[in-house]
């Protein structure tokens, strides 16, 4: 909505800087009366529907051409030449990874004898982060649940402050 107030007020204005008032001419006293007569009743005046019709066709193209140049702005293909007035189009997300090819399938072999598998080890915990860091106590009790000791991944002096060698001894609050 925003946007549509925002063409038309600046529509408007574009038409109505564009039209100047008419300028009526004098006529000198000494041209007789017929030919001041013609002067009037000549072709040259509008009807009060022509100059209506005529602003609302220079209002009508000024339209267009904001809405072609904010629809321009919008599919990136014009620079925004009025940052304050037309807003920026949004940030581009990231472009979606390609597909992977589909691989062929390998040509059909006998089958092998079926044998009997154990069942698979439980997987390995993970391995603890070397290059770990910690902002602050309240994010080691967040990530760890309890005090950082040195060390340990992610230990710093700035966690341990009776220099104790045990980081955030006490629970943040």
């Amino acid at each position: 909505m925003r946007k549509t107030i925002v063409t038309l007020l600046a529509t408007t204005a574009i038409a109505f800087s564009a039209i100047s008032p008419v300028q009526a001419e004098t006529v000198e006293s000494d041209v007789n009366a017929s030919q001041s007569s013609e002067l009037s009743s000549g072709s040259s005046e509008h009807s009060d529907s022509e100059i209506i019709f005529g602003i609302a066709a220079i209002a009508a193209v000024g339209g267009l051409i904001a809405g072609g140049v904010h629809w321009a702005v919008q599919q990136r293909m014009i620079p925004n030449p009025l940052p304050g007035i037309i807003p920026n189009p949004p940030a581009l997300a990231p472009a979606p990874a390609p597909a992977p090819q589909p691989v062929a399938p390998a040509p059909a072999t006998a089958p092998a004898p079926v044998q009997r598998v154990a069942p698979a080890p439980a997987p390995a915990p993970a391995p603890v982060q070397t290059n770990r860091s910690y902002k602050n106590c309240t994010e080691v009790w967040r990530v760890l649940g309890r005090s950082i000791r040195q060390g340990e991944p992610g230990y710093g002096t700035h966690l341990d402050r009776d220099r104790d060698g045990v980081g955030c001894e006490s629970r943040p609050r």
